[in-house]
């Protein structure tokens, strides 16, 4: 859990994995030590969570619905 909240790349295969967790085949094994040779390979690098002093969320979005070729 740790990994994944510090290594935001490798979220999606972890849990693209997982849901195999009880029947794995060999493909899931291969792809978990594939996802652990990468995890290796980047073992110095991270996001660092340091505690701020008042510190304040900021929040934007991108609502423009009516812009939306699509809907």
């Amino acid at each position: 859990m740790y990994l994944m909240a510090t290594h935001p790349d490798i979220m999606y295969v972890v849990s693209l994995i997982s849901r195999f967790m009880e029947n794995p085949k060999a493909t899931h094994l291969q792809a978990a030590k594939r996802i652990l040779r990468y995890v290796q390979g980047i073992i110095g690098y991270g996001i660092m969570y340091k505690e701020i002093d008042n510190f304040k969320l900021t929040r934007y979005t991108d609502s423009d619905w009516d812009g939306s070729s699509d809907d």
